[in-house]
């Protein structure tokens, strides 16, 4: 009797019905291993249980966590490889602050970095006095 060998899947999103056809209508597709001697996959009954397993990057095949995040590409990768320039926005992030202080930098000559919060918070106050008057 042979034992079954124990891996961490390499998951991916395959579509079994577009046979070699460009994948147009990407809703029915199946998260299966992509490791060549593995032949699991993950029911379309079950597939909500694939967010939180541990998969293998499928660039650099290093272990993390599927989440909804990285689920959205049919071939997840690893935070790192995903955005290989570290970039991190912060939960916090506000683009209409960005906004306001993107055009005082501009408009004084001054770097980003160079924008008070006070001054972003009293130019969006003016801005919506001046939207709630038209």
């Amino acid at each position: 009797m042979s034992k079954k060998r124990q891996h961490v899947h390499q998951y991916i999103k395959i579509y079994p019905h577009a046979q070699g056809k460009t994948v147009i209508n990407k809703i029915n597709g199946v998260w299966a291993c992509a490791l060549p001697d593995c032949t699991h996959y993950m029911p379309h009954n079950v597939e909500g249980q694939v967010e939180g397993k541990m998969s293998r990057c499928n660039r650099c095949m290093e272990y993390f966590i599927l989440d909804q995040y990285n689920m959205q590409n049919d071939r997840p990768m690893c935070d790192t490889c995903a955005n290989p320039s570290g970039i991190v926005i912060p939960e916090s992030y506000d683009p209409e602050k960005m906004e306001v202080r993107t055009y005082l930098a501009n408009k004084s000559g001054r770097e980003l970095h160079e924008v008070t919060d006070a001054e972003i918070e009293h130019n969006i106050q003016l801005r919506r006095i001046a939207m709630n008057k038209m």
